[in-house]
């Protein structure tokens, strides 16, 4: 009520009233969520690992390192002030994990989910990448990277979500930034891209960003 009567004391209609009450916070619903698995603590626990496909060339090695990194990093900050905030499996942990446990290949990923600690698991195979527009001599750029994603509950054989995801940028000409800085830009689209597809996110974040200078 004491809502209402300073709405009115100002003169807000009926309708503005209502759009300040109950807009939400604009943010779109994730596409595949990670829902809480606990009843003991308000986080999500997730891994993300990512591994490179067959045919990658030289200059992208160490390509699924930093899209996991960058891709954990995005969810977590990104679900930080959510009801149910994601928290990431130390890389540090997990590449510890790993050196102890060489057959860790070998495990179910669901497995390998529950040894790490967390309550899911992304599994993003790296299909594909690209710096350069096909047919012009590496003289114009326009990124992308494809990925396949499969994403496993701790203790749960059968997927919970599973997609294929494409991150596309706009053409640039080639001499308008180092093709170093370029690909980190690639790199950076395709991060934010997948990780918005498992976290409220505003429409911007799913749009391909200018090339910035």
């Amino acid at each position: 009520a004491a809502s209402l009567a300073a709405f009115s004391s100002i003169g807000c209609s009926p309708i503005t009233m209502a759009y300040f009450l109950f807009k939400g916070d604009g943010k779109k619903p994730a596409t595949y969520p990670l829902e809480p698995v606990s009843k003991d603590r308000k986080d999500v626990r997730i891994v993300v690992m990512a591994a490179n496909g067959p045919g990658m060339t030289w200059e992208f090695a160490g390509l699924d390192r930093d899209v996991a990194s960058q891709m954990a990093k995005q969810l977590a900050e990104g679900t930080r002030e959510e009801k149910h905030p994601i928290k990431v499996i130390r890389p540090d942990d997990v590449d510890r994990y790993k050196a102890s446990h060489p057959n860790w290949r070998t495990m179910e990923p669901d497995q390998l989910a529950k040894e790490l600690g967390a309550d899911y698991l992304i599994d993003v195979s790296i299909t594909g990448v690209g710096l350069y527009q096909q047919g012009t001599g590496n003289v114009v750029y326009e990124g992308w990277a494809t990925a396949d994603v499969v994403v496993y509950r701790a203790g749960q054989k059968v997927a919970v979500h599973e997609y294929n995801h494409k991150s596309q940028l706009h053409p640039a000409a080639g001499d308008s930034l180092p093709a170093g800085q370029y690909k980190s830009q690639v790199i950076k689209r395709f991060a934010t891209e997948l990780a918005s597809r498992h976290m409220k996110h505003t429409e911007d974040s799913r749009k391909v960003a200018p090339l910035s200078q």
